[in-house]
């Protein structure tokens, strides 16, 4: 009877190795992606920054339309002044070139604005760069750690499913079976030890011919209150 505990015990502990290997493992894809999320925000900081540089580039193409524009404008006035007949038409016209020639100065102000901010933006760009490589170096590591870590646990659990199978080939098949069909169902503890009159397992306290059943060693004794085999652990 107590080498028939002992054995349950052992393959209790495999059991739980077993059942904390697969949760452990079934864990590591979501750390891997809750990783992987992190990188996505470099990723997503950068690819704004060149948004950012695409849009103000192409404000600055804008600009540069409209400065030419208006320059062709000037041009054609002035080409019209040589034709004007007095000096109050072409008094009139060149208000109007003056006109033009403020606007391309503001023009050409706000394209030297967005030309330092292009600056800005470009060095922002460039760290962004340094802060994404060294992140997915970072990153990379930690995966591989995570990847190892899985391959360890696979390979121990591996091995505990195979001295499990050995183990459960030794025990008596009643004793087996009620085990298995316990452990299924708690999901933590099928057999439990007895301490100060009180179940390892639910920590309710024992009625004393229950203690004394298990004392007996003569068959499968349950907690009443949880349906955990006991044992106790001098017996």
């Amino acid at each position: 009877m107590a080498s028939m505990v002992e054995k349950l015990l052992e393959l209790q502990d495999r059991d739980r190795q077993i059942l904390h290997g697969i949760r452990e493992s079934e864990d590591i894809p979501k750390k891997k992606q809750v990783i992987e999320s992190e990188l996505e925000k470099y990723k997503d900081g950068l690819g704004q920054a060149q948004e950012k540089l695409k849009a103000n580039q192409a404000s600055i193409k804008a600009v540069e339309l409209e400065i030419n524009t208006l320059r062709e404008k000037v041009a054609k006035l002035r080409q019209q002044q040589l034709e004007l007949k007095t000096n109050k038409e072409f008094q009139a016209m060149e208000g109007e070139v003056l006109g033009l020639g403020s606007q391309i100065k503001a023009a050409e102000d706000r394209a030297i604005e967005l030309m330092e901010k292009v600056e800005e933006i470009e060095t922002e760009i460039a760290e962004r760069r340094v802060q994404l490589k060294t992140e997915e170096a970072r990153i990379g590591g930690d995966l591989t750690v995570l990847d190892g870590r899985l391959q360890t646990i696979l390979d121990e659990v591996a091995r505990a499913k195979d001295s499990r199978e050995t183990l459960a080939g030794e025990i008596d098949p009643a004793w087996l079976s009620r085990y298995d069909r316990i452990f299924r169902n708690k999901g933590d503890y099928a057999i439990v030890g007895i301490e100060h009159r009180v179940c390892g397992g639910c920590h309710m306290k024992l009625p004393p011919h229950v203690i004394q059943d298990v004392k007996k060693a003569d068959g499968i004794v349950t907690c009443d209150f949880c349906g955990r085999i006991l044992y106790t652990k001098d017996g």
